[in-house]
């Protein structure tokens, strides 16, 4: 993949501002909420309910523009951002410096608005807030009163200070402020000026501590429940339960009314942010093509389509989640194409992007899944000793089934749904785990194959993005010596196999990089090749070879085609079903390339080629008794197949 200069390398996570376009089509939810607080009857307050990252400052935003802003807008803005507060206050002042933070702006407008006709009463709010000020220090009282007058802040240490505040101060400061907004509001009328109140944006409660977000939401109602006040609060009410365990303890289904009646008396109208409907489409494409990651040639329908459902299946519509994926792909598009100056950039087809934004969005989404894969990427080859390691309950015969109905040697599925009741948040999401996976597998066949051929490389690519390092020890061979000792092992199981067609079984060629055995018979053919490597921590061994079927001609480009042309496309057919079944008696070995993609003209011969995989964590495994059985049975039976298929009569009738 080309790396562009024009092109954006990473999003911003900052909520929509004034005149930003609404890309998750929430224009009628915020044309409700908006003629809602148009037309409410205040006192009245407002909650906006939703995990972090779902939109709730951006609607609030959008609110402020529409009610707030411009010419003829009929409110007054008061926005104060608690979290802001709360990494910058002492805990014991985060209340007190909050709310009169509230106060500060409601006393500020008002005096812009009327300098010196309300000045008298904004003294007063100032003065009737002693109670709620008290515990900070000298300085900071002082200086709050100076932004009214310098005759307030030389009374200040005498109104402060010179005695403790009365108990009735709390209420006192509710009158004087609905005092100080009643005139200002009528003096608005007398004057033709259209706002009529105040809307309080309060943002970002559920990032502070439970119980300091209750304290605001009690002072708040008890200080500014008057008229023309209105509320809207960024705050779930789950975190309202958090907050008053304390008070009721932990909730259950004896104590709920008490949680719910003390939400109900803050909150006049509760809405949850419609995460669920957020139309995903157009927001993913933009993002991504912002990147760089779509060309104008990817963006198909069908694309599209595959990259919202394999998002719906991992990060949702939860716009921050979106953001923080197409920054991981921007990275990963980013190392890809940082190839050394004498190697080609990789140009990705759609189905590798596709393939590596699935797996990105496991990432993201289920770590711990993420994790366990990099345990072992070789999927395909997890079995009841892998379980084992996972401390998983599974019998052996449990795996040899598939409660999705999928063949039963796709043993990582029950490996996966048994690994995800480890946690709530897993079992709660198996199934949409389970469907990435599947989603995942069926893109892989329909491009390169087969996903235990991908994975494992995607998941080496990723591990720089991944949270969790990885502490294993690296693991190493020398080529030569774990060949030798192979065949030490498997040579004399090899030979007590023997049976017509095959006499003898030779090694062949040196024993540097392949372990080539040549069956002896009437027909070339009868011979496979083992090779053994290292690959992303696991000991890699592949068992293989190539057909040569038939002399066609070198102006032959397109082996399907002319098998259908000479009637031998049925035949090809039959030997892939044969190599199926194979595949499906040795559960253990996996095809490194699919079958149907093994067939070649290569110098004007019609040429087939078929690799299998088998993985091992270990030397000691590959050596074991059981393994090298197996192993030579396959091999065996392969090269007995091989030549079958070698043998039939591939040249036209």
């Amino acid at each position: 993949m080309e790396t562009r200069h024009d092109t954006t390398t990473g999003l911003v996570d900052r909520p929509l501002q004034n005149g930003e376009k609404d890309q998750l089509s929430m224009q009628r939810f915020e044309k409700a909420l908006g003629a809602f607080l148009t037309y409410a009857r205040a006192p009245l307050s407002v909650a906006l309910q939703g995990e972090w990252g779902s939109g709730k400052t951006s609607l609030m935003n959008r609110l402020e523009a529409s009610l707030c802003a411009g010419e003829g807008s009929q409110f007054y803005s008061v926005w104060i951002n608690t979290w802001h507060y709360s990494l910058i206050s002492d805990k014991n002042n985060l209340l007190s410096q909050i709310i009169e933070g509230l106060i500060e702006q409601v006393v500020n407008l008002s005096q812009k608005q009327y300098p010196e006709k309300l000045k008298h009463l904004a003294q007063e709010v100032y003065r009737v807030g002693v109670s709620l000020f008290w515990g900070l220090s000298k300085a900071a009282v002082k200086s709050a009163f100076a932004k009214v007058s310098d005759e307030a802040a030389d009374k200040a240490d005498e109104v402060l200070f010179g005695q403790e505040p009365e108990h009735e101060n709390l209420d006192l400061l509710r009158r004087k402020l609905e005092a100080l907004v009643e005139e200002l509001l009528v003096r608005n009328r007398q004057n033709g000026i259209a706002k009529r109140g105040f809307i309080f944006f309060v943002d970002d409660l559920d990032r502070i501590e439970p119980s300091q977000a209750v304290q605001i939401l009690e002072m708040t109602k008890n200080i500014f429940d008057i008229e023309n006040c209105l509320f809207v609060l960024a705050i779930d009410y789950g975190v309202v339960v958090k907050g008053l365990e304390a008070k009721f303890g932990p909730q259950n289904r004896h104590n709920e009314r008490e949680f719910r009646s003390f939400f109900d008396k803050i909150i006049q109208l509760p809405f949850q942010m419609p995460v669920n409907t957020y139309v995903i489409d157009e927001y993913l494409k933009q993002l991504l093509t912002e990147i760089g990651f779509l060309t104008e040639t990817d963006q198909k329908p069908d694309l599209i389509e595959e990259i919202v459902r394999l998002t719906s299946l991992s990060v949702g519509t939860n716009p921050r989640s979106i953001k923080r994926l197409a920054n991981t792909i921007s990275f990963v598009q980013l190392l890809i194409g940082s190839q050394p100056d004498d190697q080609p950039i990789k140009q990705l087809t759609p189905n590798e992007k596709l393939l590596i934004f699935g797996l990105t969005c496991l990432q993201i989404s289920y770590p711990e899944v993420f994790n366990l894969l990099s345990e072992n990427p070789f999927l395909e080859s997890w079995t009841y000793d892998f379980a084992k390691t996972l401390r998983l309950e599974l019998s052996p015969e449990a795996l040899s089934f598939s409660s999705s109905n999928l063949p039963a040697h796709e043993r990582w599925e029950q490996i996966i749904e048994a690994y995800c009741k480890h946690t709530p948040y897993l079992t709660k999401n198996a199934h949409n785990i389970l469907s990435l996976l599947r989603e995942m597998k069926s893109i892989a066949q329909s491009d390169r194959g087969s996903l235990a051929m991908v994975l494992p490389e995607l998941v080496e690519l990723l591990h720089v993005t991944n949270v969790k390092s990885d502490q294993r020890a690296k693991l190493e061979i020398n080529n030569i010596r774990v060949l030798f000792s192979l065949d030490q092992r498997l040579r004399p199981l090899l030979e007590a196999k023997l049976r017509p067609p095959f006499s003898q079984v030779e090694r062949k060629g040196r024993m540097i990089a392949t372990l080539r055995y040549q069956f002896i018979s009437k027909h070339p053919n009868a011979w496979a090749g083992i090779s053994a490597s290292v690959a992303h921590n696991h000991l890699y061994l592949k068992v293989g070879n190539h057909l040569h079927l038939a002399r066609i001609g070198e102006q032959e480009t397109d082996a399907k085609a002319w098998l259908e042309r000479n009637g031998k496309l049925e035949l090809f057919q039959q030997a892939i079903a044969k190599i199926d079944d194979l595949r499906n008696h040795y559960p253990n070995f996996f095809y490194s390339n699919i079958p149907q993609m093994g067939l070649r003209i290569e110098k004007g011969d019609l040429v087939f080629e078929q690799a299998f995989f088998r993985v091992s964590s270990s030397t000691a495994q590959l050596y074991s008794e059981k393994y090298v059985e197996e192993l030579a049975n396959f091999l065996y039976d392969y090269t007995r197949l091989a030549l079958d298929v070698a043998a039939c009569n591939w040249m036209p009738t």
